[in-house]
């Protein structure tokens, strides 16, 4: 936040996800707005998320609001989220993957090795599309009980990531 923010373009990331129940690891924006308006208001968008518990399945998710942002301090009773998911049928953490975004005025699609695994559009959502403003950029692995697993028996946790690239 603060160095890099896009508006629109095709993003995608060659990445190596971690092994183990418990991984949470993501590749995803946030509206750079979000010290302004606060989250949800800013959007959110989830290229990719996988459960260390089902490592064969890519997630992506849209995070929105569901009224228009009139302070900072609206969350969370204003919270949506629209999520699809794609078995991808080889574990994610064997080897590097692309996950990846074309995102263009009101529509947001999300890829993992090149396969869709959803397409987002204002009509898809029943809350304010906050998606034609900038947003930067996050590549994070975090530890997750409940979502991703039970985390009690990792050992270690790397995501690996090749590189990260956009088009605009």
């Amino acid at each position: 936040h603060g160095k890099l923010a896009f508006k629109y373009g095709f993003i995608e990331a060659r990445i190596k996800m971690p092994e183990g129940s418990g991984n949470h690891p993501a590749f995803w924006m946030l509206g750079d707005n979000i010290n302004q308006v606060g989250w949800p208001n800013s959007g959110e968008m989830d290229i990719s998320e996988i459960r260390g518990n089902q490592p064969t399945i890519a997630t992506s998710a849209t995070h929105y609001s569901t009224t228009p942002s009139l302070s900072p301090n609206t969350c969370c009773w204003n919270h949506k989220y629209k999520v699809d998911d794609l078995n991808v049928g080889i574990d994610l953490s064997t080897g590097y993957h692309l996950y990846a975004i074309a995102w263009m005025p009101n529509s947001i699609s999300y890829y993992v090795d090149n396969r869709l695994i959803s397409t987002t559009t204002p009509s898809t959502l029943d809350g304010n599309w906050s998606f034609n403003e900038k947003f930067f950029l996050i590549l994070n692995n975090a530890v997750n009980a409940g979502f991703s697993g039970s985390w009690q028996n990792l050992q270690s946790s790397k995501m690996s990531i090749d590189w990260v690239r956009s088009y605009q």
